[in-house]
C-alpha cells in the first residue's frame, strides 16, 4: 500500500438517453426484458461524470545528483510513476447514475465533483495515517483507525465524514478552501451519497452520521392568510452552515454573488467598444497572448444579453422565427422567448421550464440580427448545422435531440458554431469567449472586471429600472422589470437592485436605484446629485 500513490480520475460521458427496461415472463416461464417505446419513460442525460480509483507507482523525487529530495521536515518527497491499477468506483457511480435514472436529473455534475473532492480527502487522510503508523507502531486500542469511506470509528471525531465536514468548514472560513455555497453543496452531496447506500440496505460497522429533526418557521408568500408556517426537517449532525452577511439587512444574499452585480458604466463602455468597434480579443495561442478576431456571433450575442436581459441559455437558443426586419422608427420591440416561441427559458433552480415570457430589444439591434441571419456567413453555418444533424442521426445519437434542451432539426437557430453546433450546446465556450472579452477590456481600465456573463442580465435590470423610474412610481417599475426578467417573485428582482447598493454612488447608473433602496436619507443629498440625461435609448444606439 505504501508503494502506490492513489488518485481519483473521472470519465465524462456526454449526451445519451437511458432507456428504462421492463421485465416480464415469457410463455416458457423465462424472465425477459424489453425497452418501452414511450419516450416519456426514457431519461435524457446531458453529461454524467464517473469516478475511478487509479494507482501509480510511488517514485522518489530526485535532484540532479540522483539523491532523494526531502521536505522541510526531512521526509522524502514522492511523485507519481507508472500507472499500476485502475478500478471503477462502482459504489460511487451507481449513486451518480441513480441521480439521473431514479431522480430524473438531467445534470448531476455537482454531485460528481463533490465526491471527487471527498474521496481525494480520504486518500490524503490515508496517506497521512500510513506515514504516521505502521504495523509495529499502530495500537488499535489507542490509535484511530485508518480512514475509510465504508468503515467508521465509534468516536464521532474520528469518522471520515466528520473529518471532511470539519476540514471543509475550517478551510472555507480561513479563505483557503471552497466558497461557502460550494462547501455547503459538497457536504450535502457527501451526505446524500451515504443516504443512498443506507436506503439500499448497506450495513456499516458504525453509522456515518446521526440524524436530527428540527422544527423551522418559514415566511409565507403574500397570497397566504398566515404570516408563517412550521415545517419539520430531518437533517444530520454534519449539517454545514455559515453566518449570514451583515450587509443587505442580514439577508440571504451573500456578497460573493457577483453574477447579480451590474457592470459599471466604464466597464460596459470598454466591453461595448470591443463588441462593436475593434472586435478583437486577447487569446492564449500556444502559450502566447495574441490579439485575434472575436467571431461576429459572440459580438451579437453579448450585446443581445445586455439589452434584453436574457440568460445566456435563452439568448443562445433563439431561432429565425423570432427574428424580424424591424421598423426602425420605433426604439424598442417586443421579443418573446420560451415554449410559445420555440426557445429555451430557465427556472430559478437552474433547469429548463420553458415558461414563455416577453422582454424588449432595441430595434437597431434586431435589425443587425436580421441582417446577420441573411448573410452568407450565417447560411454557411446553417448548412453545417444540417450536416451535423444528419451525422448524429446516422450514428444513432438520439440523445443529441432528446431532452428539454435537445436540438430541433426543424429550427433555424440563430447562433451556430463553425462546426454546426447550436450555441446553447456550447455554453462553456460562451464563458470562455466572455472571459477573453473582459480580459481585453481590462487593458483600458484601472481595475479588473470581476464579472460573468450573467452580469449582463443584471446590468439590463438596473438600467431598465432606472429608466422606468422617470416615467412611473417605483413599485410599478419594479413589477415591469420583474416581468421582463421572467421572475415569479418580485423579491428575486429586488436582489439585483440590492447588490447595486454596494456599488460606488459616483457611477450615475446606480443613483436612482440607491434612491429607491433608501440609501439617501436626506432630501438635500438628492438635490446635489448630478443631472442624468442619458436614457436607455441612448445606451442601445
Amino acid at each position: 500500500m505504501t508503494d502506490i500513490i492513489y488518485d481519483i480520475k473521472t470519465k465524462t460521458i456526454k449526451h445519451f438517453t437511458y432507456r428504462k427496461p421492463s421485465v416480464f415472463i415469457d410463455d416458457n416461464g423465462e424472465p425477459q426484458y424489453q425497452y418501452s417505446p414511450n419516450k416519456d419513460n426514457h431519461t435524457h442525460i446531458k453529461k454524467i461524470i464517473f469516478l475511478s480509483l487509479v494507482g501509480y507507482e510511488k517514485v522518489n523525487l530526485l535532484d540532479e545528483n540522483d539523491k532523494p529530495i526531502k521536505d522541510e521536515h526531512g521526509n522524502p518527497i514522492f511523485v507519481k510513476g507508472d500507472l499500476v491499477s485502475y478500478e471503477p468506483m462502482n459504489y460511487v457511480n451507481e449513486f451518480i447514475l441513480a441521480k439521473h435514472v431514479v431522480d430524473d436529473k438531467e445534470d448531476a455534475q455537482q454531485a460528481s465533483k463533490a465526491l471527487v473532492h471527498f474521496f481525494r480527502f480520504i486518500l490524503d487522510a490515508q496517506a497521512k495515517w500510513d506515514a504516521k503508523y505502521d504495523n509495529e507502531d499502530y495500537d488499535p486500542l489507542i490509535d484511530p483507525p485508518r480512514p475509510a469511506w465504508d468503515s467508521f470509528s465509534p468516536r464521532k471525531n474520528q469518522r471520515v465524514t466528520t473529518m471532511y465536514r470539519n476540514a471543509v468548514q475550517r478551510t472555507t472560513l480561513d479563505g483557503t478552501g471552497l466558497s461557502k455555497t460550494t462547501a455547503m453543496s459538497y457536504v450535502r452531496s457527501m451526505i446524500d451519497f451515504y443516504k443512498y447506500h443506507l436506503r439500499q440496505g448497506m450495513k456499516f460497522n458504525n453509522p456515518p452520521f446521526e440524524f436530527e429533526t428540527f422544527l423551522i418557521d418559514i415566511d409565507n408568500s403574500g397570497t397566504n392568510m398566515k404570516a408563517h408556517k412550521r415545517k419539520e426537517v430531518q437533517t444530520t449532525d454534519l449539517r454545514l452552515s455559515f453566518a449570514k452577511s451583515k450587509q443587505n439587512d442580514g439577508g440571504r444574499l451573500p456578497n460573493a454573488r457577483r453574477e447579480l452585480k451590474p457592470l459599471a458604466n466604464s466597464e460596459w463602455k470598454a466591453i461595448k467598444n470591443i463588441l462593436v468597434q475593434t472586435k478583437r480579443v486577447l487569446k492564449n495561442v500556444k502559450g502566447d497572448e495574441k490579439l485575434v478576431s472575436l467571431p461576429e456571433e459572440y459580438c451579437l450575442l453579448f450585446r443581445l444579453l445586455r439589452y434584453t436581459g436574457l440568460r445566456k441559455e435563452e439568448g443562445a437558443s433563439l431561432h429565425l422565427d423570432q427574428i424580424i426586419r424591424p421598423n426602425t422608427e420605433g426604439v424598442m420591440l417586443r421579443l418573446g422567448v420560451g415554449d410559445q416561441y420555440g426557445s429555451l427559458t430557465k427556472d430559478p433552480s437552474g433547469g429548463y421550464n420553458n415558461k414563455s415570457r416577453r422582454t424588449i430589444i432595441p430595434s437597431s439591434l434586431m435589425l443587425e440580427l436580421y441582417q446577420y441571419s441573411h448573410s452568407e456567413r450565417y447560411k454557411n453555418r446553417f448548412e453545417k448545422f444540417r450536416e451535423r444533424c444528419l451525422v448524429e442521426r446516422e450514428a444513432g445519437n438520439d440523445a443529441y435531440f432528446d431532452g428539454v434542451d435537445g436540438v430541433d432539426e426543424a429550427k433555424k437557430y440563430l447562433f451556430i458554431s463553425n462546426s454546426g453546433v447550436p450555441f446553447f450546446k456550447k455554453l462553456e465556450e460562451i464563458n470562455t469567449r466572455w472571459n477573453e472579452v473582459r480580459k481585453t477590456a481590462r487593458m483600458n481600465l484601472v481595475n479588473d472586471i470581476d464579472a460573468v456573463v450573467h452580469n449582463l442580465r443584471a446590468t439590463f435590470a438596473v438600467s431598465i429600472f432606472r429608466t422606468l423610474l422617470k416615467k412611473m412610481n417605483a413599485d410599478d417599475a419594479l413589477a415591469r422589470v420583474s416581468a421582463l426578467l421572467g421572475h415569479e417573485d418580485l423579491s428575486t428582482t429586488l436582489l439585483y437592485l440590492k447588490v447595486a447598493q454596494e456599488q460606488p454612488t459616483g457611477d450615475e447608473i446606480w443613483e436612482d436605484v440607491l434612491d429607491y433602496l433608501g440609501v439617501f436619507d436626506e432630501e438635500d443629498e438628492l438635490d446635489n446629485l448630478p443631472e442624468v440625461e442619458k436614457t436607455y435609448k441612448n445606451e442601445a444606439s
